[in-house]
């Protein structure tokens, strides 16, 4: 399903190929929406959120991730367009902090910041990136990226796909559904209810799996697919 964004630059590529004329300027303005509908595509596969703001906090984009956290409205929001911690205390910690780390100077432009939730969900993890230069003329600049919000939902859905399982490390299909739960969270136990075999079948599995993938423990497997395409 494709996101508002999408939409929009699709609607904006549709009405440029109507009223073409071949014209360099518009080939050109073509092929720059075509670019951001791919990168917009790619953003919004990650499986956390990102939202690029100004030096306000105002989003300027933010990916379908992110869109679904803020839209929630549990912890953050949007509040006129600015992103927003719901808690008084943390929104005032984060423009503090987002402030201070406009002056530091050196490569930790980097702060982390807990969000808590109701509805007995864990907290966000926010790590935000200073993206732009803080010079006078920068921060007079309203729509300069001043900002990369990474949020982090312990409480999201960890999948991860079979069949690239089968590609990269050449498991079996009941290995890869074997992995697919030990990503999950599963223990071994888990696993093997969840697949109606034995604990010893499970076992079988994650020597050839471990073999495979060449790990050495389940922590090493989990580590590798948290690391690895999914």
């Amino acid at each position: 399903m494709e996101t508002d964004r999408q939409l929009r630059l699709l609607e904006q590529i549709g009405a440029l190929q109507v009223t073409a004329n071949d014209a360099s300027n518009e080939g050109d303005l073509r092929d720059s929406l075509y670019r951001q509908l791919a990168i917009t595509c790619a953003l919004d596969l990650l499986p956390l959120g990102l939202v690029i703001t100004a030096f306000d906090l105002r989003v300027l984009t933010l990916n379908r991730c992110a869109q679904e956290l803020l839209a929630a409205a549990n912890g953050i929001t949007l509040l006129k367009n600015q992103f927003t911690c719901m808690d008084g205390r943390m929104q005032q910690k984060l423009e503090f902090r987002t402030r201070h780390v406009q002056r530091r100077t050196g490569a930790r432009q980097q702060f982390g910041l807990r969000v808590g939730r109701d509805r007995k969900l864990p907290d966000l993890q926010l790590l935000v990136i200073a993206c732009a230069p803080t010079s006078k003329s920068s921060l007079a600049a309203q729509d300069t990226p001043a900002f990369c919000i990474w949020i982090f939902d312990p409480a999201a859905t960890k999948n991860i796909d079979h069949e690239l399982l089968r590609d990269l490390h050449g498991l079996t299909a009941t290995e890869a559904q074997v992995t697919a739960c030990l990503y999950r969270g599963c223990t071994p136990d888990e696993a093997a209810t969840e697949l109606r075999v034995s604990i010893n079948t499970i076992k079988t599995h994650l020597k050839h799996i471990f073999v495979k993938c060449e790990v050495r423990s389940q922590a090493e497997l989990l580590q590798m697919l948290a690391l690895g395409p999914r």
